[in-house]
């Protein structure tokens, strides 16, 4: 698996106004994916989160740079797919996406990508 990050500047830092920013992650694969985007804060947002498909999660940051850390795993079972189709976006813009298929000698994959998030203040 390969995540691939996008829309950052140099250094890997994604510009936002704040304080609000929402996080929305998307899978459309068949395989069983869970995402985990960690902000150094101690925020976390994660998929599944049990609310409805598509639906942004949010949070309040504080101004400045934020360490921030992606997870992606997926995992092959039974009578679900091979297949991923992850996209993350954060304040909108897309930041990540990762597609593929598991290899048939695997049962799953994993992959992380670090970036900064930089909040502006805002209303």
């Amino acid at each position: 698996m390969k995540i691939t990050l996008k829309n950052l500047a140099p250094g890997r830092v994604l510009a936002l106004q704040g304080p609000r920013v929402d996080v929305l992650l998307q899978d459309d694969g068949q395989a069983i994916v869970t995402m985990t985007l960690t902000i150094g804060d101690g925020t976390h947002f994660h998929y599944p989160d049990g609310g409805p498909i598509g639906a942004a999660q949010s949070t309040t940051l504080a101004p400045g740079d934020h360490d921030a850390v992606l997870r992606i795993s997926a995992l092959k079972m039974e009578r679900f797919g091979r297949t991923y189709d992850s996209r993350i976006s954060v304040g909108g813009i897309e930041i990540a996406t990762a597609a593929g298929t598991i290899a048939d000698n695997k049962q799953d994959e994993t992959a992380l990508k670090f970036f900064v998030v930089r909040v502006a203040g805002g209303q």
